[in-house]
């Protein structure tokens, strides 16, 4: 077996591997896992064992024998898309916490009193948790709407006129270099919210558009709400097309711009909005945080059914991944205290109430909760999030030998690994004790969390040449 350990052994092993070049086009449709390092580098490849002792055990297939590599310098390893599978919630699963160390948790809320938070999840059965490592509780509607979950491929999506320089897909992932159009048609219900996860390496320009009526080729004249995400900021505006006429449009108005300083800063975030017709409503959240609410003063548009993403520079590298469109429950738009420090609960009610106290108890679908006047014994569904006494989150805590499972569907969880199988990842929680995880329910691994995200185009990086083409200009090629 070969050993690499360094930053120079990782670099000298992939400079090696450039001698074998596969064609990018084969390297995407071969698919596979891929390591990537604090350093740039990446390898495709297949994980065949982790061990605390002996490291990560790695196949890659330009070298005769499984390459073992210390854990240090990993980042990341990102598991073949096709072979992951997602895991029919229960529909129970009507709770969604935030822990403390960043861990979101989807599943049945069975109680929470003063010492522990009890939890039935889908992946790990039931599960006790500190009641002091929960954040934030926040419970959803029963029988929502999923519309599209992905992407998993390029079937139903349309890549307008410029074929050449078209999103592709790999990884579980659209990417671009180039400017690039990408819609879908879909049928959005009343109230919507749309998750992504978006990355880029250079100036941010990007456009999405909802509730619009043009899905197969960019138009500035197409009908409906049309965000512009840019380094910095994001501003929204509101077209409508002639009826009948799809793309050419009667009137265009400019709802505002919200300041979102942290995109300046950042090369990944995840973006969510809620858009509610009856309200005429649009709600941004940015990582999980409120950044801006918009209000249409002339009503909510009727017409436009579909989605679409425009790229408008050439040379950033944008990937668009972990795309969930859904029915929207109604819940808050986080109004909560953020990652700030908590000194007092606070809970939310559906019906946009909120007020502090101290959360006695959940229990056989009620909560408990005494504020300085009156105790109250509130139905849970008339609650919509739940915000416990909690230190401000700080991401830069994690040991050094705790690694974060990402799960194909919502949710992630932090272990302390003792081993990662073929058959099954198991490790320990710190605030929830020893878990065993199915490996095909993970999308990625993530290392060394002390250290935060390495740079995008950081420098002097070696990429394997089994990274499809259109990827490369995401690691600085």
């Amino acid at each position: 077996m070969v050993a690499a350990g360094h930053r120079p052994a990782v670099r000298n092993l992939a400079a090696l591997l450039l001698a074998a070049t596969v064609p990018a086009a084969h390297a995407a449709e071969s698919g596979g896992d891929r390591i990537s390092f604090f350093d740039g580098a990446s390898l495709r490849g297949k994980l065949l064992s982790i061990d605390p002792k002996q490291g990560v055990t790695w196949r890659h297939p330009e070298a005769k024998e499984p390459i073992v590599f210390k854990s240090r310098n990993i980042h990341e390893i990102r598991f073949d898309p096709m072979q992951a599978q997602s895991q029919e919630v229960d529909a129970r699963a009507t709770c969604f916490a935030r822990l403390n160390n960043g861990d979101e948790i989807q599943g049945e809320l069975l109680s929470l009193d003063g010492a522990t938070a009890s939890f039935r999840t889908w992946f790990a059965g039931d599960v006790k948790a500190r009641r002091e490592s929960v954040r934030s509780l926040t419970f959803v509607s029963d029988g929502l709407e999923n519309v599209y979950r992905g992407p998993t491929g390029m079937q139903g999506w349309n890549v307008g006129r410029n074929v050449a320089g078209m999103w592709r897909y790999a990884d579980g992932g659209f990417t671009t270099t180039n400017v690039s159009f990408l819609g879908r048609a879909m049928q959005l219900p009343k109230r919507t919210r749309v998750v992504f996860d978006l990355e880029w390496n250079g100036p941010l320009s990007l456009m999405f558009a909802m509730h619009t009526d043009m899905v197969n080729q960019f138009s500035y004249g197409a009908s409906g709400y049309s965000f512009a995400i840019g380094s910095g900021w994001v501003s929204l505006q509101r077209a409508k097309s002639d009826q009948g006429r799809p793309g050419i449009s009667m009137s265009r108005s400019f709802l505002g711009q919200a300041r979102v300083a942290s995109l300046a800063i950042k090369q990944k975030a995840r973006f969510e909005i809620r858009a509610d017709a009856e309200e005429s409503t649009l709600h941004l959240l940015v990582d999980g945080e409120p950044a801006h609410t918009w209000k249409d003063p002339n009503g909510f548009l009727p017409s436009g059914q579909g989605i679409t993403f425009y790229s408008q520079r050439n040379g950033t590298m944008v990937r668009l991944s972990h795309l969930i469109v859904a029915e929207w429950g109604g819940e808050p738009d986080a109004e909560g205290p953020g990652d700030g420090a908590i000194g007092e609960p606070l809970v939310l009610l559906a019906n946009k109430d909120r007020f502090g106290g101290d959360v006695r108890s959940i229990r056989e679908g009620r909560l408990g909760v005494a504020t300085d006047k009156i105790e109250l014994n509130i139905p849970l569904n008339r609650v919509r999030q739940v915000y416990l006494k909690s230190p401000a989150l700080d991401l830069s805590r994690h040991a050094p030998d705790e690694a974060r499972a990402v799960f194909s569907d919502l949710g992630q969880v932090t272990l302390k690994l003792d081993r990662w199988s073929p058959a099954e990842l198991t490790g320990r929680h710190k605030d929830a004790g020893p878990m065993t995880l199915k490996p095909s329910w993970v999308r990625a691994l993530q290392f060394n969390l002390q250290r935060g995200r390495p740079a995008v185009g950081a420098a002097n990086v070696v990429v394997d040449p089994h990274w499809p083409k259109d990827e490369r200009k995401g690691a600085g090629q």
